[in-house]
């Protein structure tokens, strides 16, 4: 069956398959040593990381989908009580495409409903958010095989309904969403050649409003990467042409409160032997207290702290941050966006590193289950959804409550 694409994945195996020949030997010998470091309690460059006591899954997470007769696709949300996640079928007329049929299924009383049925769609940037019991996710596909289009998801988690909402002008299929305590915002581009004009809008019902545009043409311009809310505001990451790239603070009518400039190099730098020249990309970003985090496609994470005129980058694991990328971590998606915690999965290990956005303080626990831990999202600071492909290759998906929070 074909799978629908999340289009991170597909542009992390273009970024890092030039450097996939490091010498074995040396990862795992680096790999051992900075497990050493992790039983004392601190990594490299003296970052100190406290150790978390293990969450152990078999023994303190529940499977939500026992019950479930379909096999999942992909599951996009969960709370106490309901699931919402997509059933794929391959799309008989176009190619690389599936027919998506979207259900949410609430385990208290029993009720499991398919809510639409879309076709045609290709691959999605995976961003879910949620604002006023609505969940919010991009879907890019083809209504012919020179016609793409893009839409955007609503589930009304409360009322078991659904709906499709057109995104006009953006052909290419990276939409990212963000949400402030009031609104929904997306982030569209409209490709024409190598020129491209992103544009930033606020949805209002069924339609959007213009707030803000950058454009880039050739090989010069600017342009938004990504964008994220918070208190009412809503950050964006902007690429130039030039050495900086910067960060930019906009109220919900695209008013600049603040900008704040970024050494590019210590996003795009890495140290490749094989490759001296290759460079990283900035992915994903985020926003908390005085802290901006951005995880690159190359699933490196780097902070910044916020001054009164400047921004400083700070120390993390090497963990977060390897720039001969040796190790890997992948920031979580919290779908409710608030708290203090930051949450990063390790891609090569059973195990999470947290950052505290009050503290400046790092914390790691390691994760206990039997099979391959492949995904975890989060709702909050202390409700998390492990998915886990067992030995008998199916998945499950453990539900896991941290009552007692995240302090250290």
């Amino acid at each position: 069956m074909k799978k629908l694409r999340l289009v991170l994945a597909m542009a992390s195996v273009l970024i890092i398959a030039s450097c996939g020949n490091q010498e074995q030997e040396t990862v795992e010998t680096q790999k051992e040593d900075t497990k050493k470091l992790e039983e004392q309690g601190a990594v490299e460059d003296n970052v100190v990381c406290q150790e978390l006591e293990t969450v152990d899954l078999e023994q303190s997470a529940i499977s939500v989908t026992k019950d479930l007769e379909q096999e999942i696709s992909t599951l996009i949300y969960f709370d106490d009580t309901k699931l919402a996640y997509f059933i794929e079928k391959q799309s008989e007329d176009l190619p690389d495409t599936v027919t998506l049929q979207v259900y949410l299924y609430d385990r208290k009383t029993g009720e499991n409903k398919c809510l639409l049925e879309t076709s045609g769609v290709n691959c999605s940037t995976g961003n879910i958010r949620v604002l006023d019991k609505k969940l919010y996710y991009p879907l890019f596909g083809y209504m012919s095989e020179d016609k793409e289009y893009n839409r955007l998801l609503e589930v009304d988690l409360e009322n078991f309904t659904a709906q499709l909402i057109p995104i006009e002008d953006a052909n290419a299929p990276f939409v990212n969403i963000a949400v402030t305590d009031q609104d929904v915002f997306l982030l569209k581009r409209n490709e024409n050649g190598e020129d491209c004009i992103y544009t930033i809008e606020r949805l209002s019902g069924k339609k959007f409003t213009e707030i803000a545009q950058k454009t880039w043409l050739g090989e010069e311009g600017e342009f938004f990467l990504n964008i994220y809310g918070e208190n009412g505001l809503l950050y964006t990451y902007c690429g130039t042409s030039s050495a900086e790239d910067y960060f930019l603070c906009m109220t919900r009518e695209g008013e600049i409160q603040r900008q704040d400039n970024i050494d590019s190099g210590k996003v795009r730098k890495l140290e490749i032997e094989e490759d001296p020249k290759m460079e990283d990309s900035p992915w994903d970003i985020m926003k908390k207290e005085n802290y901006y985090i951005i995880s690159t496609l190359n699933h490196r994470n780097i902070i910044f702290k916020i001054g009164e005129k400047e921004l400083t980058s700070i120390k993390v694991p090497i963990q977060l941050d390897s720039k001969d990328l040796t190790y890997g971590a992948t920031l979580i998606s919290n779908f409710s966006m608030g708290g203090r915690y930051v949450f990063f999965q390790e891609t090569s290990e059973k195990s999470v590193f947290v950052f505290d956005s009050q503290t400046g303080k790092f914390g790691h626990f390691n994760v206990k289950t039997d099979g391959e831990l492949e995904r975890i999202i989060q709702n909050g600071e202390e409700q998390f959804l492990f998915q886990v492909r067992r030995k008998d290759d199916t998945v499950d998906y453990l539900l896991y409550d941290r009552e007692d929070g995240w302090k250290f």
